[in-house]
């Protein structure tokens, strides 16, 4: 296994993994900017946390498990 923080790891699976939208309070600030995502609608915005859990929701409903 890499070196990898265990918040990242724990940001990773309940999160993106298990698409845990309630965990996403424990994890991600007020609000964030997204340098580069450029294949995303949300490219080059500010998102704030409530945004980023309906990223979480798009970006995850193509592929639930």
């Amino acid at each position: 296994m890499t070196d990898q923080s265990p918040t990242l790891v724990q940001f990773m699976d309940r999160v993106w993994n298990a698409g845990d939208v309630s965990a996403v309070d424990a994890f991600v600030a007020d609000s964030y900017a997204i340098h580069s995502d450029p294949a995303a609608p949300w490219d080059g915005q500010t998102l704030s946390r409530d945004g980023f859990k309906q990223r979480l929701v798009a970006s995850r409903a193509p592929f639930p498990d």
